[in-house]
Order: C-alpha cells, then sequence, then structure tokens
C-alpha cells in the first residue's frame, strides 16, 4: 500500500483500478478458505479503498470437469469480506467462446446477484473491519528469514495463515498495521516480528494479549529477546520424525464430554518446539505427550501476556494447510485463552459451527456480522457468543436478500441464530445496539 500511495500522491488518484480475489481452482472449502483469507483478503486489506475488488468466472476453461456450478457460486459467496464491487468474466479462460450455456453458470450469477448486490450496498470498507488483530507489516522483505528466497510466499503463510486459522475457528479477525496497539488481543507471525523493533516488540507483549507460535518462538532466539517470555532453549522436533506424538488437554473440565482430549502434534500440524522455560508463573494449556503416553513437553503456553503455541506453521509437511490445528482443542484453548485475558473487545465473535468464519464490520454505530461456511455441511443453527445481547438482529440471506428480522435467541452470552446456513454459502447479520 505504499507503493499505491506514492503513486496517487504523484497526481495518479488510481494507480490501478482492480484487484481480483483470482480463481482457484476446485479445492476443498476448507483449503479454499485458507487460500481466501491468506492471500485475497491480505491484498484487499493492503490496497484498501484504492482498488474495487472483483471476482473472475471462468471454466478452466471451457469444461466442468475441473470447476462445477456449485464451486464456482462458493467462489463468490465467500468473497463477500473482501467487499465486492462486481465480478469479471475471464475472457482468456474462455478462449474467446464467452459463456457457455450448457454449464449453467448464467442462471446461477442470476440467482445470486441480489444478494451480492445487496452486500456490497452497505458500503463498507476494509478498515471498517473489527476482531482480533492480525499485524502487518509492509517492510518484512528485509528481514525475514527464508532459505530459497520466496519472501512473499513466506511473508503471506505466516501473516495470512494466522488469519485463515483463527477465522476457520470461528474468531473474527482484521488485519492491523499499528504496531502500538494496546488493550487488544494481536497475532504476530514470526517473520513480523523480525520486521519489529526490541522496543516495539516488548510494548506489544506488554500492553497486549500477544498470540505467537513456533515461528514467532524461532525469531525471537534469533534476535535474542526469548527472556521476554521466559524461554532458555528449545529443540526442534521434526514431523513424523520424533517421539512425540500427540497434544492433550491439561484442564480440568471436560471437552466435548471426552476427559483429556487429546489431537495428534506429529501429522499435518508443522514442526513442534520442546521449549525449556524458565522458573516465572506461567498457564500451561496443554501437554505434548510422547508415544509411551508420558510427557514430552509443554504445548499451549501462557507467560505473562503471551500465548504460546509451539508448532512452526512453515513446516514442509504441513503445507498446504496445517490440518491438525484446527481441531477442536486448539480452538478451546485459543478462545478460553482470550476470555481469560481480559484483552477481548465487545466487537469479539466466536462461532461454535465448525469451518464458519466470522467477519465484523462496525459502521456508524451498526454491526455487520458475515457468516461464511467454508465446509460442505449444512448447519440449521449456528452459535455465536457476542458477550451482550443487541436491540435487534437481520439477517441477509443468498435466497431472501432483502434485510430482514433474524430467528435469533438470547441466553448467557450467545446466540443461537435459528436461520440455515448452507454449506459453501454465507449470510449476512445486521446488529443493532
Amino acid at each position: 500500500s505504499k507503493f499505491f500511495d506514492i503513486l496517487s500522491s504523484d497526481g495518479r488518484e488510481k494507480p490501478f483500478n482492480r484487484l481480483s480475489t483470482g480463481v482457484p481452482r476446485q479445492l476443498s472449502p476448507q483449503l479454499t478458505g485458507r487460500c481466501f483469507n491468506a492471500g485475497s483478503l491480505l491484498n484487499r486489506y493492503l490496497t484498501g479503498d484504492k482498488a474495487n475488488c472483483v471476482t473472475e468466472i471462468e471454466n478452466n476453461p471451457h469444461t466442468l470437469y475441473t470447476k462445477s456450478v456449485r464451486y464456482n457460486k462458493f467462489q463468490q459467496l465467500n468473497a463477500i469480506p473482501a467487499l465486492l464491487s462486481g465480478t469479471t468474466f475471464s475472457i482468456f479462460e474462455f478462449n474467446g467462446n464467452g459463456p457457455i450455456q450448457y454449464e449453467r453458470l448464467g442462471k446461477m450469477y442470476a440467482d445470486v446477484k441480489p444478494y451480492l448486490s445487496s452486500v456490497k450496498d452497505l458500503a463498507l470498507s476494509p478498515y471498517d473491519m473489527t476482531g482480533v488483530n492480525v499485524l502487518v507489516v509492509e517492510d518484512v522483505a528485509y528481514t525475514a528469514k527464508v532459505e530459497d528466497g520466496n519472501y512473499i510466499e513466506k511473508y503471506s503463510d505466516q501473516t495470512g495463515g494466522f488469519t485463515a486459522w483463527l477465522e476457520l475457528l470461528g474468531i473474527n479477525c482484521r488485519y492491523n498495521k499499528n504496531v502500538e496497539l494496546k488493550g487488544e488481543v494481536v497475532a504476530i507471525g514470526g517473520q513480523i516480528l523480525r520486521a519489529l523493533t526490541k522496543e516495539q516488540i516488548e510494548n506489544l507483549f506488554a500492553n497486549n494479549l500477544v498470540i505467537i507460535n513456533g515461528d514467532g518462538v524461532e525469531a525471537l532466539f534469533d534476535m535474542g529477546l526469548n527472556e521476554l517470555i521466559d524461554a532458555k532453549s528449545y529443540k526442534l522436533c521434526v514431523e513424523r520424525k520424533s517421539t512425540h506424538t500427540f497434544e492433550q488437554i491439561n484442564l480440568e473440565e471436560k471437552l466435548e464430554g471426552i476427559s483429556k482430549m487429546r489431537a495428534t502434534s506429529n501429522f499435518s500440524s508443522g514442526d513442534y518446539l520442546k521449549i525449556t522455560y524458565g522458573d516465572k508463573e506461567k498457564t500451561v494449556y496443554t501437554n505434548i505427550m510422547s508415544c509411551y503416553e508420558e510427557v514430552f513437553g509443554n504445548g499451549w503456553t501462557k507467560v505473562g501476556n503471551v500465548l504460546v503455541d509451539p508448532h512452526k506453521t512453515l513446516s514442509a509437511k504441513a503445507a498446504p494447510m496445517p490440518y491438525a490445528l484446527y481441531h477442536p482443542l486448539r480452538e478451546y484453548v485459543l478462545k478460553t485463552a482470550m476470555k481469560q485475558s481480559g484483552f477481548l473487545k465487545e466487537q469479539t465473535f466466536f462461532i461454535a459451527e465448525e469451518n464458519v468464519a466470522p467477519y465484523s464490520f462496525k459502521k456508524d454505530g451498526k454491526t455487520v456480522l458475515m457468516c461464511v461456511n467454508f465446509c460442505d455441511d449444512d448447519y440449521e443453527t449456528l452459535t455465536i457468543e457476542t458477550g451482550k445481547e443487541y436491540k435487534e438482529i437481520q439477517i441477509m440471506t443468498v435466497s431472501n436478500p432483502k434485510a430482514r428480522k433474524a430467528n435469533a435467541i438470547y441466553q448467557d452470552g450467545k446466540y443461537s441464530i435459528n436461520e440455515t446456513l448452507n454449506g459453501m454459502e454465507s449470510y449476512v447479520l445486521l446488529l443493532t445496539e
């Protein structure tokens, strides 16, 4: 965005006028969600209001074998948090033939257009977003640690990967370039830490609940700042090549009716950092266990205001998506630590249903909450933790894009939204205080 600011200051008000969300191949809905949050949504934030954001229609090229009509529909409905201005045809992909009638794309787009137009008419900005802050530093390439010279990919993997992870666990997020945040929940990737000064890191750690993972721990050691999390040393345990096996909850309460809930720590979760901590007071939410069911090392650990997930998500074995880190155990720890921290803001929303991502915007005293279903399952009800009751909740759906009163029941800080959210679709809630 600095580049765009420079061009604009030179008298060219619109250095470019279109940002595309891209045309991903037909992937699993969850992987599509990771790509959208880590790529398209990050690009949307960096370009702000300087560009129109559009989706593209294409058939790769002229065949339903590579992308179904339903998946083309999904690409439009999951992209609403990018604040779309419209949709464009990819002429190259169509080989100049234009839309092919038998593919039924025309009818599908006619059906979803009123909904997309209603969302566009809300006139939101990327800077209206609320939620957990995922820190962005645009100068990251100068300090990034990469082996292959691919700075951009490693940057988006860690920065955008945090957003994708949190969103698909049902936690609303926003990208934020403000390195002087106070009183917030902030997720910081390892590459971002390397681009900050010692003073900036100390202030962030002192004044916020900060979430880092194994890549961030490694960065702190490289920078000589490991004492900020009372870490004395660490050992890298490579995924699938170590005797560490699974992660186990270290809390008394049952999770999903199971005592000592477990999740794999050795398959599709990234490499594990076995960290040796000092004597400062800490909360150990989970333990990493060996194949002999003995404690191997600390899992999720909170030291001061810093919540540490000891897994490195840049492990090659975890690509393209560290599926194991989306386990309900990790979701439970994250949400529990946030609620206990005292830093949780009013505009933070937790959705209980798996793979449903919340995106919130605050404008003119009203809150817009977009709920995107990045899985195939239909949900008849969404359970959303709001922390307070709203005066009115309206809903906009694909089948009924005009705002109407939602069937919503509030109890104990949570809403039950009794409106069906179909698999691979979205709807929008309008919350009035």
